[in-house]
């Protein structure tokens, strides 16, 4: 049996340290580098390096050994995989659109 190339489905897989962009959600139009995957019950979360300080997520941390009065820390937020695109994809569906002929109703 001959090697088989990488299906579109495989080609598409958020992995670690791809560049990707958020289509839909709070964090629309921006884009950044995948940093973690969590692949926890059925979240399918991703953590992104590239969001801007003021748009971090604030997290209250308990009283421990490392700070023993607790902290407030900001994280990056972790975004549904169903929700970002990789940016070499996101960018083929304009040019396609571009290079597509004329219907019957634009001319």
């Amino acid at each position: 049996m001959a090697a088989q190339t990488t299906g579109r489905k495989k080609a598409r897989r958020v992995r670690n340290n791809d560049r990707v962009r958020v289509i839909a959600g709070e964090f629309k139009g921006k884009s950044g580098l995948v940093q973690k995957l969590d692949l926890e019950s059925q979240r399918a979360r991703v953590e992104i390096d590239g969001i801007d300080d003021d748009d971090k997520v604030k997290v209250h941390v308990k009283r421990s050994n490392e700070f023993p009065n607790g902290t407030i820390q900001y994280q990056n937020p972790t975004i549904h995989v169903s929700n970002l695109v990789k940016e070499e994809l996101a960018k083929e569906p304009a040019a396609a659109a571009e290079s597509a002929p004329a219907t019957d109703d634009e001319k």
